[in-house]
């Protein structure tokens, strides 16, 4: 259920979708009016003399090389200034107002939901220090945030988080189920009454750099992850990166993540977003697209048959697309492709879907996760240990989907974007999980029953449904079926 300021109510069943939040699916719609999508602020460079042609299929925000599926190619990097992404600078400007496109939210309006999920960065890390003109939006220079060096010791030295984090990470945080309770809780092992305290990131990035992170990956995934390391220090020059157990308390400035941020302040940032699972990556996009991890919090490199939400659409005769770049963890659900492959695309055909007014109800973007010649765009801290290509090409990817829909604003005013991450990355957030009612009765091989979610993630959603200027939007209700699960969980929006 969805309330905004005029007290109006929204649900996921109104749109016509079954839900993809955790805590009762999107509730990320505010009802009161934007100006319309004919006067969207796009993403460009202040070199664009012109809005770029109409189904163009390179983002006019990014690295100059950098094509938004993905497809990097290497050149000089300096640190960017404000609003800007790799060596272009980001300015806002307005399109052409459209009849079509005014505000105002009816149950017909939003026809399609892109969602786009990015890997393993916490809300902390990346949208912390967002200067947000709503004085109740959670920054970090006003709530002083930190994290103990040693939990077990009260007298340990308090490291705060900070606004200089670097693109690129001497060591990828652990991220492993066992991990994350240290994470959460400052040591393993927690009894099943204990509340997350928010104190073992630091413990935990040490552990990793010392080499001694507890493993609960299984053989093929470690043996995965060891090659694509090896893979990435073999095809490009390893950077000197000198990792320190501190590295992981510290945060972007909003002029780092100039897309995202730009789009959180522009559109509604939504700051109690959780991954479903306090594990890794497939769990977490398990969960988003079947509304369970099966079992899982690890890993676990396997076919599931599991019914996912596109099966739920097909069924109620509504059309769905995966957009993938490269290997696609959804592939992992077999029965979505033994059949039929024609719902599955390459990125590039998104923008030409948005251009063609032919864009199915739900798509979903899986990012090039780097196994290949270029980094990919999955701003994954694991393909960004030599150099900040697949970071910024992140950055591109969201720019350039959000141009594709500001180009046709028809489009525009009955689409939602939402911009999310799978997981938090190892990376500190200091706000704790909640509890929800588990999916299912399935339980991890640890005897996790999934009734906690995991650390808070990015999330941004866009449209021009949403409100400019600050609103707070609050759900308190939880979900009620495994139908109701899906990527997070979320209780307030702020715009």
């Amino acid at each position: 259920m969805i309330h905004n300021r005029d007290d109006q109510q929204t649900t996921v069943n109104d749109l016509g979708l079954e839900g993809l939040n955790r805590d009762g699916a999107f509730r990320t719609l505010i009802a009161s009016g934007h100006q319309g999508a004919g006067s969207m602020p796009r993403l460009c460079s202040l070199d664009e003399a012109s809005l770029p042609q109409k189904g163009s299929t390179v983002a006019q925000c990014g690295r100059r090389g950098h094509s938004w599926n993905g497809t990097s190619h290497r050149g000089n990097y300096h640190r960017p200034g404000r609003d800007s992404v790799g060596d272009r600078e980001l300015v806002m400007i307005g399109t052409t107002n459209d009849p079509s496109s005014q505000a105002g939210f009816e149950r017909a309006r939003i026809q399609h939901i892109i969602v786009v999920m990015i890997e393993n960065r916490s809300f902390d890390h990346l949208l912390g220090y967002l200067q947000h003109e709503d004085p109740c939006y959670p920054n970090l220079d006003r709530i002083g945030a930190g994290c103990p060096e040693n939990p077990d010791d009260p007298r340990s030295r308090w490291i705060s988080t900070s606004a200089d984090a670097g693109r690129v990470l001497g060591v990828n945080p652990d991220h492993s189920a066992a991990a994350v309770i240290m994470q959460l809780y400052g040591r393993p092992n927690p009894s099943s009454t204990e509340k997350p305290t928010m104190t073992g990131f630091v413990r935990s990035y040490q552990l990793r750099i010392d080499g001694s992170s507890p493993h609960t990956k299984s053989l093929l995934a470690r043996l995965a992850d060891h090659l694509s390391v090896a893979w990435a220090r073999i095809r490009r020059r390893p950077a000197p990166i000198m990792p320190s157990a501190a590295d992981i308390m510290r945060c972007f400035p909003e002029a780092e993540v100039p897309v995202l941020s730009r789009l959180a302040k522009e559109f509604a940032v939504l700051v109690n977003w959780h991954s479903s699972v306090p594990g890794e990556t497939w769990p977490n996009r398990n969960f988003a697209h079947a509304a369970t991890s099966d079992g899982e919090t690890a890993i676990d490199v396997r076919w599931y048959d599991n019914e996912t939400i596109f099966e739920q659409l097909a069924a109620a005769g509504r059309r769905w697309g995966i957009y993938h770049d490269g290997v696609a963890q959804v592939w992992a659900f077999w029965r979505l492709w033994i059949r039929d492959r024609r719902s599955f695309h390459s990125p590039g055909m998104l923008l030409e879907h948005i251009a063609r007014d032919s864009l199915p109800a739900y798509a979903f973007v899986e990012p090039n996760h780097g196994y290949g010649r270029s980094a990919g765009n999955s701003q994954h801290p694991g393909n960004n240990l030599v150099d900040d290509a697949s970071f910024t090409a992140g950055e591109a990817l969201i720019g350039g989907i959000y141009n594709a829909l500001v180009e046709q604003p028809e489009v525009f005013a009955k689409t939602l974007l939402l911009v999310t991450y799978d997981e938090h990355g190892g990376f500190f957030d200091h706000v704790q999980p909640p509890t929800v009612p588990a999916p299912d009765a399935k339980c991890s091989p640890s005897g996790f029953d999934f009734s906690l979610c995991g650390v808070r993630v990015p999330t941004v959603a866009v449209s021009p449904l949403i409100a400019r200027g600050p609103s707070i939007a609050r759900s308190t209700t939880t979900p009620r079926s495994p139908r109701q699960y899906a990527p997070s969980s979320l209780r307030t929006v702020h715009r």
